[in-house]
């Protein structure tokens, strides 16, 4: 509760002259206050996500979960890439909802998961999982990728595109309704059939193929849900 996190900041707050920062996990809810409250009480900047809960698998010949422990398992944090949808939400929620210095963690392998985090709010940034599995020689990387990105975008600093995106972050119901049309770049189409399948069997039979093996969208069928363009490995469908 708001009360508790006063309680203990406050706490903290009396007993060091360090910047406290309070780090949030997916599952607290009226996220945007309680930052608020963090601040309220002493604190200097809010951090989220922390790892979720989860089962991570099982084995499915011994049926022991993962990670094992002499014969036995337990559930465990999840991190990493699989999170970086979650985490992209709760730093935009915080920042849409306060003004909070906030610091994102969660899936930050290379300098575009930076700048997605940057734009939905964050100012700082926490490396973890990636670090771990390439060594510290990756921050020279993300941090090269931010500085030529900055240079393209005309961003002399961090905070000329901290939450950039966030006025774009909707309601689903102001979203448009407009009907959207997607096309197939020819040249580009490496007739691998992915798209078809996807139509045929998970939305609107719109994707055929041409004389010459190449992949067509009939537009009268197409709803425009994009899911050829999400699983094409060629980049080549498009918005009309």
């Amino acid at each position: 509760s708001e009360e508790v996190i006063a309680k203990v900041v406050g706490w903290v707050r009396e007993a060091t002259t360090l910047p406290v920062m309070v780090k949030f996990n997916a599952l607290a809810l009226n996220i945007g206050h309680k930052a608020k409250t963090v601040i309220n009480s002493g604190g200097n900047a809010v951090s989220g996500i922390n790892t979720i809960r989860s089962l991570n698998g099982i084995d499915i010949y011994d049926f022991v979960p993962y990670p094992k422990v002499d014969g036995g398992s337990c559930y465990s944090g999840l991190s990493g890439k699989p999170i970086k949808p979650i985490g992209l939400k709760y730093i935009s929620q915080i920042a849409a909802e306060s003004d909070v210095p906030l610091s994102a963690i969660g899936g930050i392998y290379n300098w575009n998961d930076a700048a997605e985090y940057i734009l939905a709010g964050a100012s700082t940034l926490q490396v973890c999982s990636a670090v771990m599995e390439n060594g510290y020689g990756i921050i020279h990387d993300l941090n090269n990728g931010l500085k030529n990105y900055m240079e393209k975008m005309n961003f002399e600093k961090i905070d000329d595109f901290v939450g950039l995106a966030l006025p774009q972050i909707k309601k689903h119901n102001e979203l448009s309704r407009k009907k959207k049309i997607y096309r197939i770049d020819s040249e580009k189409c490496i007739s691998c059939g992915k798209c078809i399948e996807a139509c045929r069997d998970s939305a609107y039979q719109a994707i055929s193929r041409t004389e010459n093996n190449k992949s067509i969208i009939d537009e009268d069928k197409c709803d425009g849900c994009g899911l050829c363009a999400s699983i094409c490995p060629a980049d080549c469908i498009a918005l009309a």
